[in-house]
């Protein structure tokens, strides 16, 4: 069984990645800067953020 008090602390700093590339993409948006290299790694950047947070969630407790 997971400890609870490290589960809800490491989804939390996981959630705190996710918020923070999520805002850096709206930045972006406002700018008008949403092609090129710079977009493509801000958008691979809040990909691989939002995937660790799920693989956290799914991961198989013991």
């Amino acid at each position: 069984m997971r400890d609870s008090e490290e589960y809800r602390f490491k989804c939390h700093e996981l959630l705190l990645q996710v918020d923070a590339t999520t805002a850096t993409l709206m930045m972006m948006v406002v700018a008008k800067d949403v092609c090129g290299t710079r977009w493509d790694d801000a958008v691979g950047v809040q990909l691989r953020a939002f995937e660790a947070w799920t693989s956290y969630l799914h991961a198989p407790q013991g």
